[in-house]
């Protein structure tokens, strides 16, 4: 049977609030509206003063008028800004909370940082990162023991940071495989793989997902994507990347887990995966490369290349600037 969300979600998600409330593009948007109102009131606040000041001169009767008009202003003003505030740092708070309530209500341990990161996939690794955080927990699928996180890095360039945040779910196997990515055309394109190693399968596979596999593991690479797992990556995964890498299965896709909509995706996903690896570990037999090593994938240096690009992009803007001010000498 195909698992679904009635024969797989055994949790009680009531903690959990809708992703949309954690969306950062969302809460900015309504930030930026609410700031924008906000401004507005501004020079309505300073033409009322003017106008008060001039009818007062004419007119007393008018002055409780306006003074009322010019509270209400002062009053939105302030409440506009106190609400932007109020929402940048409730949003991440709130988060925090509903996970810890599900956790309790569920009786769950907190899984930290340490661990994640011994599991966490290759492709989100990142040595430049200034900083990682990572949390999360264990939930049992029938036999399957699968590690659910969040997992969040910042990259600092500079007087910027770039902050990414990812929702992953990992299934621990039990044989050594060759490292394979699966790039969701949902989920974005991959950066982290050069493109050498994407392979084209048969089929409407390649509507779906595109595949990295190292150079010379075609023998045993494709075998793990038999047709049976290939059907259930289209029917279930189509949101998420998948990454195999030794003994673990990464099933990952941006923002939080512990929404909602993420985790009983994740959930689902994972069961009908964790029902094919199971039978596919039972009866494999490791592929490695000739000096015995696991087959792995080379990592893209894109970050490398476009900030090389952005040097010589300077190094050229300035030397014409420069020649131009000569010229006018």
């Amino acid at each position: 049977m195909k698992p679904t969300e009635q024969n797989v979600i055994n949790y009680d998600l009531t903690p959990l609030k809708h992703g949309a409330i954690y969306d950062v593009t969302n809460i900015k948007k309504v930030i930026v509206r609410i700031l924008i109102g906000t401004v507005v009131l501004m020079p309505l606040f300073i033409v009322s003063l003017v106008g008060l000041a001039v009818l007062t001169l004419f007119n007393a009767d008018v002055f409780e008028l306006i003074s009322l008009f010019i509270g209400i202003t002062q009053v939105l003003i302030f409440a506009g800004f106190g609400l932007a505030i109020f929402l940048f740092f409730r949003i991440p708070q709130q988060y925090k909370r509903s996970v810890t309530n599900f956790g309790a209500l569920n009786q769950l341990t907190p899984i930290g940082l340490e661990t994640i990161g011994s599991y966490l996939p290759p492709s989100l690794f990142d040595p430049g990162a200034s900083v990682r955080e990572g949390r999360g927990y264990y939930l049992q699928l029938g036999e399957q023991r699968v590690l659910f996180y969040d997992y969040t890095y910042t990259i600092s360039g500079g007087k910027s940071s770039q902050r990414y945040t990812y929702a992953v779910a990992t299934l621990e196997l039990t044989k050594q495989y060759p490292h394979l990515y699966l790039d969701g055309a949902a989920n974005g394109r991959n950066l982290s793989y050069t493109k050498d190693q994407r392979v084209d399968l048969e089929g409407d596979f390649n509507k779906y997902f595109s595949l990295y596999m190292p150079e010379g593991s075609a023998a045993g690479s494709l075998t793990v994507l038999a047709p049976d797992v290939m059907l259930v990556l289209i029917e279930q995964a189509q949101p998420f990347d998948i990454e195999l890498s030794q003994n673990s299965l990464s099933i990952i896709t941006t923002g939080r887990a512990f929404t909602r909509e993420n985790l009983q995706k994740l959930l689902v996903c994972s069961k009908a995966l964790s029902k094919e690896f199971k039978e596919l570990d039972s009866n494999w037999q490791p592929v490695t490369m000739a000096n015995g090593k696991p087959y792995t994938l080379k990592r893209s240096n894109w970050k490398v290349v476009v900030g090389v690009v952005a040097i010589i992009a300077m190094i050229v803007i300035q030397t014409v600037m420069f020649i131009a001010a000569r010229s006018r000498e």
